[in-house]
């Protein structure tokens, strides 16, 4: 990432696997290009990139034998993004990540 973030993220498949690697291929290419990214506004940057990538996933003509899925396949996802100063988590679905500290 640009500025030194790391993004770390688990795409879970519903009905094939196809979704989550479509979101897998596009998310952080997408993540990077939105102008909340590029302003420092994480928060919004990954709700915004959630949204855009179901909006891709009805918009998607390529047809990529890779990923090319049902209309009834969808995926759930668990992203975090690690800044300098900040952790945060996002989640879409029924995905959820836990932090622990220590023993």
């Amino acid at each position: 990432m640009p500025n030194g973030e790391a993004i770390f993220g688990v795409f879970d498949g519903h009905g094939g696997k196809e979704v989550a690697l479509f979101v897998q291929k596009k998310f952080v290419e997408v993540f990077k290009k939105l102008p909340e990214y590029k302003n420092g506004n994480y928060e919004e940057a990954l709700k915004k990139c959630f949204i855009t990538m179901d909006d891709m996933m009805d918009d998607d003509k390529t047809k990529d034998p890779i990923t090319e899925y049902s209309l009834s396949a969808g995926c759930t996802s668990c992203v975090a993004l690690i800044t300098k100063d900040h952790i945060y988590c996002a989640n879409s679905g029924d995905s959820r990540c836990v932090m622990a500290r220590g023993n």
